[in-house]
């Protein structure tokens, strides 16, 4: 129960502290989470991570990073 407690409460913080941040930086933070749940993947499993899937994770950080340092001006 304290699990299953905690996740909800996590998910319901994160889903509050996201609608009160820009958009682009929510997506920035989504997109981190997704390279970190690949990486966490590749330690944890045996599964073998190809160098096609390196460099598209790679483009996924770079682009999160020319996302965060650009200035929306509307």
């Amino acid at each position: 129960m304290l699990g299953i407690f905690g996740i909800l409460l996590m998910t319901t913080l994160v889903q509050y502290g996201v609608t009160h941040m820009p958009v682009h930086r929510s997506a920035v933070i989504s997109l981190i989470e997704l390279v970190a749940g690949a990486v966490s993947q590749q330690l944890l499993t045996d599964e073998v991570v190809t160098v096609r899937e390196w460099v598209g994770g790679s483009l996924i950080i770079f682009g999160a990073y020319l996302a965060s340092r650009t200035t929306s001006k509307a």
